[in-house]
């Protein structure tokens, strides 16, 4: 099973802007809100008879945190904007809480043996995908036109274990249990 775990963002809340940013640029495969979400921590190939104790990392986890307000605010790319292969809006309100909770699982799924990246985590939610052969240029238009772009807030209330699914089609993400953020 290929497993991270996530929270996932109000549908609803998102489709119309994302509807507008897509038919901006046509030179990205832009996720269906269905499958938003931000990655927390990124597990990878995980046996099925491990995931009882991930359960139990993530229930542990979440235990200090409290639900808080978070916002999707501005775009940006990875690599970098002049070399666009990944686009992505910034969480500004609530960033702060989502690295502290990255934080925790990060250092619980590593003292239990689990694999976790090494490169620094940042608070984002990947929007789209550079096509092959599409202009960086139409991107930077793009990006000029929607730097001040908001995608609205919303209340964090729980995180998700997911489990992703590759193909050629793309990814395809299926929740296996929600936890309840339950600090103070």
């Amino acid at each position: 099973m290929r497993l991270f775990v996530a929270v996932l963002p109000p549908v609803d809340q998102l489709t119309y802007p994302l509807s507008v940013l897509s038919s901006q640029w046509k030179g990205g495969r832009w996720i269906p809100p269905e499958s938003l979400h931000i990655t927390l921590s990124f597990l990878g190939e995980i046996a099925s008879a491990r995931q009882s104790a991930v359960e139990a990392i993530i229930e542990q986890s979440v235990s200090t945190t409290p639900e808080f307000e978070a916002s999707f605010e501005g775009l940006g790319a990875f690599p970098s904007v002049r070399r666009p292969e990944v686009v992505w809006t910034g969480m500004t309100r609530g960033a702060e809480q989502l690295a502290l909770l990255a934080g925790y699982l990060k250092e619980n799924f590593s003292k239990a043996g689990f694999f976790q990246e090494e490169r620094t985590w940042k608070a984002h939610m990947t929007l789209a995908r550079r096509r092959p052969g599409a202009s960086s240029k139409g991107f930077l238009d793009f990006l000029k036109k929607n730097q001040v772009v908001s995608l609205g807030s919303f209340r964090v209330s729980s995180v998700s274990l997911m489990e992703s699914k590759l193909s050629s089609a793309g990814s395809s993400y299926r929740i296996l249990k929600t936890f309840p953020l339950q600090g103070p």
